[in-house]
């Protein structure tokens, strides 16, 4: 099994997919230095889909934005994010498409230094604007934390915590597929494991459950401890320490592992 996979990986680079470019280099120039179609406060769409309006794509953009920073503070300055959406049948998507080995024609990334958000799939479905919603949130939080991308728990925690949209109060709304993932991992093993997930800059294998996981921890602190998580990348931002280093100093520095993950199981059952 690990032959085939192995194979099919370096097929797929001898075909021209899953670049090891930066994913940013995949955008044309012409749209990179294309005058916005609309802006917003910090906010340009540079490129989108006809019958996708403007108005609401940027209004998405700045909800989710605020509800991240809502939930964990203000970065120090403002920075221009530009963003860029496409469908799968546009040159630019299909290629975006090909680069990311994409088969449901939906990719998305977004370039913190250089200020991008990029997005493509079927602007008439709901998927589209989850991955939206997904990677502005990941641009949300690289504003707190301009000098270190943050460990994956907390940028795909944070990143799924509001791909569903927030509400007028800045809450994130429910996302039941990811409770549903999160609960199964609890009934698999009556309690969810974050030992290999906070202690990492990235997990071993990061699959669903690492996703799953990461989702749920963040979830119950946003609820019950949402001081660890602010005081977690202030920690984060002015230290040079580990994932797990700042963990213990912050998450767990009124508590034992092992009751955390039993508080976050015991938050998604």
């Amino acid at each position: 099994m690990k032959g085939f996979l192995l194979l099919s990986a370096i097929a797929c680079l001898v075909a021209g997919c899953c670049s090891p470019r930066p994913l940013i280099s995949l955008l044309p120039e012409e749209i990179k230095a294309a005058p916005p179609l609309a802006s917003s406060g910090s906010f340009e769409l540079v490129h989108c889909p006809p019958g996708v309006p403007h108005r609401s794509v940027l209004q998405e953009v700045e909800r989710t934005f605020h509800a991240v920073h809502s939930l964990l503070g203000t970065p120090a300055r403002a920075r221009l994010v530009r963003i860029a959406l496409f469908t799968p049948n546009e040159p630019t998507g299909r290629h975006i498409l090909r680069a990311r080995c994409s088969r449901d024609e939906h990719a998305a990334f977004m370039n913190f230094r250089e200020g991008w958000i990029v997005v493509v799939g079927d602007w008439e479905k709901t998927r589209a604007h989850t991955d939206l919603r997904h990677e502005t949130a990941h641009q949300a939080l690289c504003a707190l934390t301009p000098d270190r991308f943050p460990p994956f728990w907390l940028s795909e925690g944070i990143a799924t915590l509001f791909e569903s949209g927030a509400d007028d109060n800045g809450r994130p709304k429910p996302n039941p597929p990811r409770r549903r993932n999160a609960a199964r991992l609890v009934g698999w093993r009556r309690r969810i494991r974050l030992s290999g997930l906070i202690d990492r800059h990235r997990p071993a294998y990061i699959n669903a459950d690492a996703y799953a996981r990461s989702w749920a921890l963040t979830i119950h602190l946003a609820q019950n401890n949402p001081h660890a998580l602010r005081h977690f990348l202030k920690v984060w931002q002015s230290k040079n320490l580990s994932p797990g280093e700042t963990f213990v100093q912050t998450v767990l520095a009124d508590t034992q592992l092992e009751q955390l993950e039993q508080a976050v199981s015991t938050t998604m059952r």
